[in-house]
């Protein structure tokens, strides 16, 4: 991201200076790389809302399910590129409410929403008085629950979504702490091991993991989020809720399962 920036800031003062000095307007490859990547990472064609939710403390989250489909990235130009991607649609009562790509803006999300809900957590657990305390916990979880049921943001919660249902976790706080573990790893981890993360049994995605992972030609943090997910349900030995419990989360055992490397090695290799 940041060898797209500068290298198209360089470009733009370059050309602002040609066409000062008169000569030919030089080319803007640079300045076009940059603006695809932010078209990448948003891929808002993909995104449609068919009916909005009022405000409302009384959702069903029974009453709520989510598919998925096979879709492509779109470029700057509107047209499919050969890059898979991941399509969500929301429904409630079978009725469809949108329909989002899994896209990095989801990934971003979570981890700022974990530290909202963090700070949130602590502040009730400061409450002394036990009847406040029971009100304002009340309207925490009617808070998170509107914003995670709300058409106009599934395209920032579906990576919560994707944690909460296939891990089974009936907590909003758990759901946003294992996506927000999940897309640090998936943000950060080096391109070349791609190729090395675990092959999925297919349980989840139906398969999709492992042909997005073979061919994707360059960083999809999406693809790779679905593939520790994947793999850490698929895992018998594997206990998400003991793990989510744990004082100390131990990141090493989602790496394990994915066969990938430890933190200490990925961290050197990240700096």
């Amino acid at each position: 991201m940041l060898e797209k920036i500068y290298s198209a800031i360089n470009e733009f003062e370059y050309f602002n200076s040609e066409l000062d000095a008169g000569r030919e307007k030089p080319t803007v490859d640079n300045i076009f790389a940059f603006l695809e990547l932010f078209n990448q990472w948003k891929q808002q064609p993909h995104s449609q809302v068919f009916n909005k939710t009022k405000r409302r403390s009384n959702i069903k989250v029974k009453d709520w399910a989510f598919t998925f489909d096979r879709d492509s990235i779109v470029n700057l130009r509107g047209e499919k590129t050969n890059k898979p991607m991941l399509t969500v649609t929301f429904k409630e009562s079978n009725i469809p409410y949108a329909k989002v790509p899994f896209t990095m803006e989801s990934l971003w999300e979570t981890n700022a929403m974990f530290a909202e809900l963090d700070y949130h957590l602590l502040t009730l657990k400061s409450i002394e008085d036990e009847g406040q305390r029971l009100v304002e916990t009340a309207r925490f979880n009617n808070i998170y629950k509107e914003y995670l049921y709300d058409p106009e943001l599934f395209l920032y919660s579906t990576a919560a979504h994707f944690t909460s249902a296939f891990a089974k976790l009936g907590l909003i706080t758990d759901a946003f702490k294992l996506s927000k573990i999940l897309s640090d790893i998936s943000l950060n981890l080096p391109f070349k091991y791609y190729k090395t993360i675990k092959k999925t049994k297919g349980t989840l995605f139906r398969g999709l993991v492992n042909e997005f992972l073979e061919e994707t030609t360059d960083m999809q943090p999406p693809i790779v989020f679905m593939a520790l997910l994947e793999n850490i349900v698929e895992d018998e030995d594997f206990n998400i809720e003991n793990f989510l419990k744990s004082e100390i989360i131990d990141i090493d055992l989602v790496l394990r399962i994915n066969n990938l490397p430890l933190t200490t090695t990925l961290r050197q290799e990240i700096i």
